[in-house]
């Protein structure tokens, strides 16, 4: 199970680097230059990749006490889900959502908690 651990270590690790690139923007609502828009998408493609292997490990090795981690990447699964319908939609409109930007920036917020609680879960209940 370590490497499952690494993965979900992996994936909190671009989560960070996801939000350090929101921050860069400075929260202005502005659609990404297109350099940008490139490294954003690459980091979500990573990101699904690393979740995708890491549901897949934990359901073939679920026990009661996985339950945890696997609720946590399930909450990871919704709000990257929520925050690509919030990018596909920014793209789209020209004009500054303040909602969308609160809505993203939540829902990444609540994405490293919820990497937090399964990297924790995986280290001290096993």
């Amino acid at each position: 199970m370590e490497s499952l651990l690494f993965s979900v270590i992996a994936l909190g690790v671009f989560i960070i680097l996801s939000a350090i690139m929101g921050i860069s923007n400075n929260n202005s609502g502005k659609t990404f230059d297109v350099l940008k828009l490139v490294i954003n998408s690459i980091l979500f493609l990573l990101m699904s990749a690393i979740w995708f292997s890491s549901i897949f490990t934990l359901q073939v090795a679920t026990n009661t006490s996985r339950l945890i981690p696997l609720v946590a990447l399930y909450i990871v699964g919704i709000t990257l889900v929520t925050n690509l319908i919030i990018d596909l939609t920014s793209a789209f409109i020209k004009k500054v959502n303040q909602k969308l930007i609160v809505t993203h920036a939540y829902s990444t917020f609540l994405m490293t908690l919820s990497v937090l609680t399964g990297i924790i879960s995986l280290i001290f209940i096993d």
